[in-house]
C-alpha cells in the first residue's frame, strides 16, 4: 500500500515537473519577430505599421500569445487608430474587428477571445 501511494506520489511530481517543462519549452521558443510578422502578414499596407503596449501572455496548454495594439493602414491608406491584437504561438493572428466594417456580435466575440488568450501577462515585449 505504501510502494502505490509513494509511486502515485512520483508520478504527480514528474507530470508537474513535464507540464513546468513545456511552459518553459513555449516561452522559449516563442517568437517575437515571427508574431510580428504574421500580424503584418494580414494587413493591406503593412509598411509604416506602428506597435504599442506589446506583452507575451500564457493561457491553456502552455499555449503563449503576443498581445498589444497596432496602428495600421486601411486600403485607402490611411491610418485607423491603435487597435488590439494578438498572435498565438502557431502564428494565428486576430485584429480588433472595429478596424473593419464588422458587427456588434464579432467584436463581442473578439472582446472574449482577447480577454481569455491575453489575461495572463507574463512578459513585456519592446
Amino acid at each position: 500500500m505504501l510502494i502505490r501511494h509513494f509511486q502515485r506520489t512520483l508520478l504527480v511530481a514528474a507530470v508537474l515537473v513535464s507540464t513546468t517543462a513545456a511552459a518553459q519549452s513555449a516561452r522559449e521558443s516563442f517568437s517575437v519577430a515571427e508574431s510580428r510578422k504574421a500580424i503584418l502578414d494580414t494587413l493591406p499596407h503593412p509598411k509604416g505599421t506602428k506597435f504599442r503596449q506589446l506583452f507575451l501572455s500564457e493561457h491553456g496548454d502552455s499555449k503563449v500569445t503576443l498581445c498589444g495594439e497596432i496602428n495600421a493602414k486601411d486600403r485607402a491608406g490611411a491610418y485607423l487608430g491603435f487597435r488590439r491584437f494578438m498572435v498565438d504561438d502557431l502564428g494565428e493572428s486576430m485584429r480588433d474587428p472595429m478596424d473593419t466594417a464588422a458587427g456588434s456580435w464579432q467584436q463581442s466575440i473578439f472582446d472574449r477571445v482577447y480577454q481569455r488568450a491575453c489575461s495572463d501577462r507574463f512578459k513585456d515585449v519592446k
